[in-house]
């Protein structure tokens, strides 16, 4: 697998952060092109941050696209994400 070159900025916001866990709960089907359901990530923060990436890999060389309707953090509603 190639590795993807990421900017420096990307690089410097993804060490303010370690990931601790992930948890994906799909709802997926053969009868449909789209994927729907909800991401946990616990992570420490390292440093202060206003910008957390989630990192998807297209290893089949087609578009993709994850539309995101709410963020919580720490259990709270964010009101901007």
């Amino acid at each position: 697998m190639q590795s993807i070159q990421q900017p420096q900025r990307v690089l410097d916001q993804l060490n303010k952060y370690d990931v601790n866990f992930n948890k994906l709960d799909l709802n997926v089907s053969n009868t449909n092109i789209y994927i729907s359901g909800n991401a946990t990530i616990v992570s420490t923060i390292l440093s202060p941050l206003d910008t957390f990436y989630v990192e998807l890999n297209d290893s089949i060389n087609i578009t993709t696209y994850m539309v995101v309707d709410s963020v919580f953090i720490n259990g709270s509603h964010a009101n901007r994400f």
